[in-house]
Formats: C-alpha cells, structure tokens, sequence
C-alpha cells in the first residue's frame, strides 16, 4: 500500500493537554522525557509510546445543547429510529437503556442545524509513570499512513462547514456589510440586527419578510444592512460620527454620474489620462493587497481617533491626494473628460483649448441641462 509517512516520519499539530504539567517537561527536556520513559534521540526530540483510551463524555444526562456541543466533539452518522428527548433541543439515541460510548446526542444548534455527537471523548496519553502526559485526541478525516484524495475532501469541507457556522461568522459578516455600506461604525444593535438576519435568513419589514428563512441568506442580510433604521433615518445625519467617508474613486464615480458622462462612440470605456492610484490613492483592479484599499479597523489621528472611532476610507486620506482630487473634479466639471488643469481624462495639454464647457480632445460629454425649477431655485 502507498505509504505516506514512514515509521520514523515526523509531523507537528498542536494540543491541550488535560493532564499532567508540560512545564515539568521542559523544565529539564532530557531528563523528563527519560522520566516518562521515552527515549531521547540524536536531534533531540523526545519519542515516546502513545496509549489511546476512548471514555464517556457523560455518564448521566447533559444539562444542555450546549454542553453536548462544546464537550462532545467527536461527530457521528445520524442514526436510524426516533430518540428520546432529554433536555430541550437534545435527543438521545438509543432511546433506550443507559449511555455509553456508542451513545448518540442529537442537538439542534443555535443556528437551527442538527448536528449528530458521539458520547466519546479519545484520550491519548504520553508516556508512563507519573509524569504521563494526557490530551484529546484530535479528529481528523485523513489517515497519515494511508491518504485519499476522499478524505481530504472531507476534511475541506469539514474546515469550511465550521468556518461557515462559527458562532462569530455571523456578527463578522454584519460589521463588514455595514461598513462597507456607509456606516463605519455600526451600533451593537444594528450588527445583532444584521447576524440575525443571517442566522435566520429572514428580515421583516414593514410587515413584509425578505428571505429564504435558511442560514446564510443574503437577501435577508442586505435587507437588514439597508432598511434598518440605523441606515434610513435621516435624524443621524446630524451626527457628526455617522455615516463614513466616501472612497475617492467613488466620489469621481457619482460626480460623472450626477453630470450624466456619456461616452463618445470610439471611446465606450472611460480611460483615465493619470495614474490614479498615484494621483488621488485609488484605481480599478490596483488593490494594495487582497484586503481592499485601507483596513475596516482602520482608526485615523486626529479626532476621530481621540473617540475612539473607525473611518478605514482614511487610510488612503492624505494632503496630495485630496487637493488632487478637489482639482480634478474641478477639472471635470469645467472642462469635462479631459486632462485640462489637473484633470484626469485624455485630451489636449495645451491651455488654449481648455474652455469651460466639454472641451475639444475628450472622450465624452456631460449631458446634465438642469431643469428651470433648479435654475430658478
């Protein structure tokens, strides 16, 4: 059989140890180990016998779902038959007789999944004598001395599957979502609003429901980053903490927009005549690093960061970029999409033909005619 680690092969994971003091151990690391009657060898490592033992978690009737689910930790194939409900939200099987090791808990979480735990904790002891030292075997899918490309795959989706239903996923994924939509820092209710939202997949508003009512759902995420009232009350606009800063390239962004930019026929992409990153800290598909731009927890100096606040758009906040970024706007809408005083478009460099107005040498026009009740205004 193919083999993947030989007998002498070493690999490193980590554990907690139950009992027995490891400070004792590297205390005097040659010493001990011989204590414990392991052997020390040339490259000094400390190769000890393991002894397995598998014993009951419980040996009466957990107290609660959450007892099984942070102490039973080894999983188990649902079983066939109904169990018999011991505690609200756990069920025994068999739903006969006294619990052993082949007991099984039935648990339906926080989250609304089932989850299926065996009443078996594997205890692997280190060595002999009194300085044994004891730990929870660690469960994994992989065998070390005969791997499958299945059992990998299980793993992986092990890895994921808990990541997903991680009892911080939820508030994570609503701190992100919330900042990410305009509120940098978001109140413990709105973020209790958003998870729920997401454990519960669900969202109602004005007596309408939104979602799936499935973990994870995102249609009912977004409904509670954007109908909560934290988001729509215009009240908190007199706050001068709410909110949060605008990125620079979404500010160009809404002034084309507001101008209505239309784009000449021989150029239908928007081409930027600068390098913008340089130019104001910000350009399409130039990200700094797989995490965007500037940090969520990012805190700037001054007084934002005296109370203590977030503002991540802050990161890439400084003097040149921001009289660069006033003056291109200025540009842009004097002389449209060109690259006139500062400006960020294509088009001619010669003074003489910047006039106020869309330019000769661009790549489109402003639109924007405001209607005689603006005028008038």
């Amino acid at each position: 059989a193919r083999r993947m680690f030989a007998d002498n092969s070493k690999s490193f994971f980590r554990v907690e140890y139950v009992e027995g003091d490891i400070t004792v151990l590297l205390s005097d690391y040659e010493g001990q180990c011989l204590n414990m009657g392991c052997e020390v060898t040339a490259d000094r490592y400390c190769i000890c016998d393991v002894s397995v033992e598998d014993t009951m978690v419980f040996d009466s009737a957990p107290l609660s779902a959450e007892a099984v689910l942070s102490t039973a930790t080894i999983g188990a194939f649902p079983p066939s038959g109904v169990g018999l409900q011991i505690q609200e939200n756990v069920w025994q099987h068999p739903a006969t007789g006294p619990l052993t090791t082949e007991t099984v808990f039935e648990v339906v979480d926080s989250n609304g999944l089932t989850q299926y735990r065996k009443n078996t904790k594997s205890i692997a002891s280190v060595g002999v004598g009194a300085e044994t030292l004891k730990f929870r075997n660690p469960v994994h899918f992989i065998s070390l001395s005969d791997p499958e490309l299945r059992d990998a795959q299980h793993e992986t989706d092990a890895a994921l599957e808990t990541y997903f239903y991680h009892e911080n996923t939820a508030p994570f994924i609503a701190i992100r979502m919330a900042k990410r939509f305009g509120i940098s820092n978001p109140s413990p209710r709105y973020i209790k609003a958003i998870s729920t939202a997401f454990r519960t997949g669900y969202y109602v508003y004005e007596a309408t429901a939104i979602g799936s009512g499935k973990y994870g759902d995102m249609q009912a995420t977004i409904a509670a980053v954007l109908f909560d009232r934290e988001s729509m009350d215009a009240v908190l606009d007199a706050d001068p903490m709410h909110g949060s800063l605008l990125e620079p390239f979404l500010k160009i962004v809404k002034v084309m927009r507001s101008m209505e930019f239309e784009a000449e026929d021989y150029a239908p992409l928007v081409r930027f005549g600068r390098d913008m990153m340089d130019f104001i800290g910000q350009e399409p598909h130039r990200l700094i690093s797989v995490f965007s731009f500037f940090r969520p927890e990012y805190v700037p100096p001054g007084r934002v960061g005296y109370a203590q606040l977030t503002s991540p758009e802050a990161q890439v906040a400084n003097g040149p970029a921001l009289v660069n970024l006033m003056n291109s706007m200025q540009s842009y809408l004097k002389y449209g999409m060109n690259y006139c005083y500062e400006g960020f478009g294509y088009g001619s460099s010669d003074e003489a033909d910047c006039r106020i107005g869309n330019s000769p040498y661009n790549d489109g026009s402003n639109t924007y005619i405001p209607s005689i009740a603006t005028a008038t205004a």
